[in-house]
């Protein structure tokens, strides 16, 4: 838990370094915890998003969001909730992913969807943060996500980063 909060909170920091330092005006909601079930039907699943969350006008009308989440996956949980942000009356809704764009299903035993449910398949960042109605989008590297991971124990060597990158360490998977 304390590593995760470590790279969402280097993921913060990164975007309003890029953009610019949060005022009294500007809210940062963390999402880690927002999970759905993947054998959950998806019009179940976005119901969910409506029964779990609330934007709530009086705390976010004419407001900045950064929205961070560890992982963007197939998408809709994030889409809605920019949604939901919108409707309450954010001025500008940033998504911030901890994570790299997840492009490619885990075969390792974690239940993903297929590559082309992945909202990352094929799409630029462009044109998946047109698909969720951000403002801006951004995932964090693998690079540096590799390297958090490292400090937080330093007796890992190798990553399985198969969804990020397509290697899978048992060779070609098709």
């Amino acid at each position: 838990f304390l590593q995760r909060c470590r790279v969402l909170r280097a993921c913060c920091l990164f975007f309003f370094v890029k953009h610019s330092p949060p005022t009294e005006t500007d809210t940062i909601l963390f999402l880690g915890s927002v999970r759905f079930g993947s054998e959950t039907a998806q019009a179940e699943r976005q119901k969910s998003v409506r029964r779990k969350l609330n934007a709530i006008p009086l705390e976010m009308n004419g407001l900045n969001i950064l929205l961070i989440d560890d992982s963007i996956v197939r998408g809709n949980t994030i889409k809605k909730i920019v949604e939901m942000c919108r409707a309450a009356g954010a001025k500008k809704v940033y998504v911030a992913s901890a994570s790299p764009p997840v492009k490619f299903p885990n075969v390792y035993g974690i239940d993903m969807p297929t590559k082309r449910e992945l909202v990352a398949d094929r799409r630029s960042r462009e044109e998946i943060r047109q698909e969720l109605g951000a403002d801006a989008l951004i995932y964090q590297k693998l690079e540096d996500l590799i390297w958090a991971a490292k400090e937080g124990n330093k007796d890992i060597e190798q990553f399985d980063c198969s969804c990020f990158d397509g290697e899978y360490l048992t060779g070609s998977v098709s």
